[in-house]
């Protein structure tokens, strides 16, 4: 449901000024005075953001002596800077804006400008602090007595609860209801047409999907000519079938979705439209069209990350050049104040009477110019320690984005032989591949679990053991098993992880194949993991019904397993009786931070 975001972002925003921001114009001719100006930027903020900065430029040199409009003019910058992703500038805008408002009691403009803040917390995933922001708006307006500026809030929060209270739904049911009452009130069918549609995106969180499409039939009747409306509403309709395998009425409304997208030529929402097609040719069994969806998708997201690299790029270049400019004036400016001191001192040499008094004021000079330069020197240190940060960070983002491609790939390659599978009649060849996916999934699951993680160099074992046993129940298990995992809170690098997660696999699937039949009574297996004395300790055992250890070391799976052991060093240990199996590793070779 990502493809949501921005559609909801883009109600939130909207304020108080949704119903005159939603009509057409054109440029007027006349001359316009500071609060014209500030009205026309945030109409263009609907048609073209880098038209919206150019006319709040001209706002602002109008509106120098203007505190209210002023505040509102920075109000719109910081919502500029948010649409950039500057979200650091945007902040500084809303804070000028808040400093002018408390200082000439503008409740209304505060509102406004705390209820703009909560909404960037919201993008960032700071879901406390937007949701403190909202309630200091809502609190001002309750106070004003402005009931769609309340109802915005309560939509806001609706909105900000249901990520807070991830599974509890009651206090964002309760504040839709609140907006949708007020907004019916008043006749404002655009903004209850974004409270039902967000409210529809709760029940489908809930599963409840006939709510949901009620919901969205709502939408329909109240916004029958909103082109945003029409295309979110059909993805979500689209995505409900799906969920209820109903793929002929799933791919009905999104190909209407996907229509109205290519129609405005809006490209980086359609990669959520083409994954969409992907999964539901996948699940019809149409290898072709989800192969041709899946290639789709991905080029448009490769698109989409070259251009992010290439503005990051742009962006460093930008920052060392500048860089460099500050520090040959800086150099320029040392040397010409040099050459005053110096000359200073010529001039001295020759007033010998005066020696003493200036001697003095030199060595006052010194050690001032000392302190000044000390104190911009660390000024210098720190802007280059937080350039420093800032690139660190870039790099993280993008060490997370290969993560995130190299277990799309793997899904891809995962995919291509569920494919091959589809062709091919033997039961021989279809379990070699099966089992091949398998171990494919194992190592993606892994990239998966380090791009989710704020940690790259590290893997929460724990986790990422749970959520393969899980993965492996789904995917083959019949006979419903117990398993009891016993793992210490250890993080792992990838290295250690990947050939320690495969053997894992190896082992339980083995289990869930041949040590138990649908007779057993109560199958369990139990997955040890500890570490002790510089050295980790895996104990595996299930209670089945054991195997000849000497006919069974001939297989693939043993001999990968023997394999990946010789890789971490492991001293390994079989047991096996007619009452189960017990496999011992003692890893001498891996890599750990517990810190």
């Amino acid at each position: 449901m990502k493809v949501y975001l921005f559609f909801i972002l883009t109600i939130l925003l909207l304020g108080l000024k949704t119903q005159s921001s939603c009509q057409s114009f054109e440029f007027p001719d006349q001359h316009l005075n500071g609060k014209e100006l500030n009205e026309l930027a945030w109409k263009y903020y609907f048609h073209n953001i880098d038209t919206m900065k150019t006319v709040l430029d001209k706002a602002l040199l109008l509106n120098k002596y203007d505190p209210k409009q002023l505040a509102e003019t920075y109000n719109y910058y910081g919502v500029y800077y948010e649409l950039k992703a500057k979200t650091d500038v945007s902040l500084e805008f809303y804070n000028k804006a808040i400093h002018i408002q408390k200082t000439h009691n503008d409740s209304s403009g505060l509102a406004f400008t705390y209820s703009n803040i909560g909404l960037l917390y919201y993008t960032l995933h700071e879901y406390e602090k937007a949701k403190i922001n909202q309630l200091k708006s809502q609190e001002l307006n309750l106070l004003l007595k402005d009931s769609l500026s309340l109802a915005n809030n309560y939509l806001n929060l609706g909105i900000i609860y249901s990520y807070l209270k991830k599974g509890e739904y009651t206090t964002s049911i309760e504040h839709y209801n609140k907006a949708i009452d007020i907004y019916k009130k008043n006749n404002e069918n655009y903004l209850l047409s974004s409270a039902y549609f967000n409210l529809a995106k709760l029940y489908i969180e809930k599963k409840e999907y006939q709510k949901a499409l009620a919901l969205y039939q709502k939408v329909m009747t109240l916004s029958p000519d909103n082109e945003e409306f029409y295309q979110a509403t059909n993805f979500g309709i689209a995505n409900i079938y799906y969920e209820q395998q109903n793929y002929t009425k799933a791919l009905t409304h999104l190909n209407k979705a996907t229509s109205s997208l290519e129609k405005r030529g809006i490209i980086e929402k359609l990669k959520y439209n083409y994954e969409l097609y992907y999964n539901i040719y996948l699940k019809l069994q149409n290898s072709d069209s989800a192969l041709y969806y899946f290639k789709k998708e991905t080029t448009i997201r490769d698109s989409i990350f070259n251009k992010k690299i290439k503005e990051k790029l742009i962006e460093i270049e930008l920052k060392y050049k500048i860089e460099q400019k500050d520090k040959r004036a800086l150099e320029l400016q040392l040397e010409k104040e040099r050459a005053e001191i110096n000359n200073v001192l010529a001039k001295n040499k020759i007033k010998k009477l005066y020696f003493l008094i200036i001697f003095g004021v030199i060595i006052s000079s010194f050690i001032v110019f000392q302190l000044i330069q000390k104190t911009k020197i660390n000024k210098t240190l720190k802007q280059k320690n937080e350039i420093i940060s800032n690139n660190l960070k870039e790099k993280e983002i993008l060490l997370k984005e290969i993560h995130h491609r190299v277990k799309n790939n793997l899904q891809l390659v995962s995919t291509l032989l569920a494919l091959q599978e589809n062709e091919i009649k033997s039961d021989e060849l279809k379990k070699i591949i099966d089992e091949s996916r398998q171990r494919i999934k194992t190592i993606g699951l892994i990239h998966q679990a380090i791009y989710q993680n704020d940690n790259l160099g590290n893997l929460d074992i724990k986790e990422y053991i749970e959520a393969l046993i899980a993965m492996i129940n789904k995917m083959g298990n019949i006979t419903p098993i117990k398993s009891n995992i016993k793992i210490e809170n250890i993080k792992l690098s990838i290295d250690t992880a990947i050939p320690l997660a495969l053997i894992i696999n190896e082992l339980y699937t083995n289990s869930i194949k041949h040590a138990f039949n649908s007779s057993h009574k109560n199958p369990e297996i139990t997955i040890c993991l500890e570490e002790k004395k510089k050295i980790l300790f895996l104990s595996y055992a299930d209670n089945g019904k054991g195997f000849d250890i000497a006919n069974t070391n001939k297989n693939f799976g043993s001999k990968l397993i023997k394999s990946l052991s010789r890789q971490l060093k492991a001293k390994v240990e079989e047991f096996s009786s007619d009452k189960g199996t017990t496999i011992i590793m003692n890893i001498h070779r891996y890599e750990t931070n517990n810190k």
